[in-house]
């Protein structure tokens, strides 16, 4: 079945005059000739509403809407360069609609804008649908990488190829070389003599397994209880919503915190992010030595130890509760007559006949 949605759960409050729809997607073998929709909405009776058709026999893109004084309003992008559309490589779709007309981007390229006539507001109380054919209903072959719809129609002309493999991508040079470390100047006895500076910089951490974490928040003034540790997190999120899909992805998690006074996010700086902006100051006095530490008397042994304010690893949550069974599916569609199967083998030989005869009736004698 092709993917299919409810409108007033994509479209709670319908499209507007003016939106934007983007998708980046690629043709399968089977796929290239098909016509089909890539995008369509109906109302609750089976009406098409809205839809972008793309027609792999005549290689051309159409954009269809209900009309407001007449029943159907549509755009052909039928030209040379809407060709290379149709082949088995990743491309990107944008698609501006304003009030009357419509825009077609190719791969971050303008290729035509051409005019409409006003259109009528769509039923939210319809389905929305993704890669259906058009004459039988049947799902397209085809690999969806997004698909995103905007309220501001200039997205499209906004949108960069650097999600497409090969495709074009706005790249700068780099022109400037990392600064230089300073030098570090030999301390003096009577710097040598201050209380020691604690180091707020984090150590590198251990890469542990993601769950579900619990932050400690601290008063104001005070470090954040939490830890310095390097999460591997592996993410499956699936959005039905706008039909966005995320496959699984890894990133690192250097550090999150949460302070109870809102003007630290002001205070912070960026030091800690590799090659990042970071205001660096002159030194002129180097760090103080540690001092020796003296031994303690027994009545200082006496006092009860200081807790370390550093957050042990949390305990593994409970598995949640499964969700809900979901909605039973609609009845498919019958399926292609089986193929012809082989002869049976030769029956065994039955068994012998018997005759049955009756005697007739005497007959007359005749005279000649």
């Amino acid at each position: 079945m092709p993917i299919v949605q409810q409108t007033e759960d994509v479209l709670p409050q319908g499209l507007p005059d003016e939106y934007a729809f983007v998708t980046t997607f690629k043709f399968r073998k089977t796929s290239r000739k098909e016509d089909w929709y890539l995008w369509q909405v109906y109302d609750k009776y089976g009406i098409p509403q809205v839809s972008i058709r793309l027609d792999g026999e005549n290689k051309a893109v159409e954009y269809n809407a209900v009309g407001l004084t007449k029943d159907a309003v549509r755009a052909v992008f039928k030209n040379p360069e809407v060709e290379d559309l149709f082949d088995r490589n990743w491309h990107k779709i944008g698609m501006r609609v304003d009030s009357k007309s419509v825009s077609l981007f190719l791969d971050c390229k303008h290729i035509e804008t051409l005019p409409i006539e006003e259109r009528e507001d769509i039923d939210i109380q319809g389905k929305t649908v993704i890669g259906k054919r058009i004459y039988d209903s049947v799902p397209i072959d085809f690999d969806l990488q997004r698909m995103l719809i905007y309220c501001d129609g200039k997205q499209s002309e906004q949108e960069t190829c650097c999600d497409i493999p090969g495709g074009p991508c706005e790249q700068s040079l780099v022109t400037e070389a990392p600064p230089l470390p300073l030098p570090t100047p030999k301390p003096t006895s009577a710097e040598q003599k201050k209380p020691a500076v604690v180091n707020c910089s984090c150590p590198a951490g251990e890469r542990v397994r993601p769950s579900r974490s619990k932050v400690t928040l601290s008063k104001a003034g005070e470090p954040p209880c939490l830890t310095c540790k390097k999460f591997n997190i592996s993410l499956m999120i699936k959005e039905s919503k706008l039909f966005t899909v995320y496959e699984q992805e890894k990133f690192d998690l250097q550090r999150m915190l949460i302070y109870c006074d809102g003007k630290q996010s002001e205070q912070e700086t960026c030091c800690d992010i590799p090659g990042g902006p970071c205001e660096q100051s002159l030194v002129t006095e180097a760090p103080p030595l540690p001092l020796p530490t003296p031994k303690p008397t027994s009545a200082e042994q006496k006092k009860p130890a200081v807790v370390n304010c550093s957050c042990p690893a949390g305990e593994r949550g409970e598995t949640g509760l499964p969700g809900a069974t979901g909605p039973r599916g609609e009845k498919g569609d019958p399926g292609l007559k089986g193929a012809e199967g082989p002869p049976g083998s030769k029956g065994q030989k039955g068994e012998r006949g018997q005759a049955i005869s009756m005697k007739g009736d005497r007959g007359e004698k005749v005279r000649s």
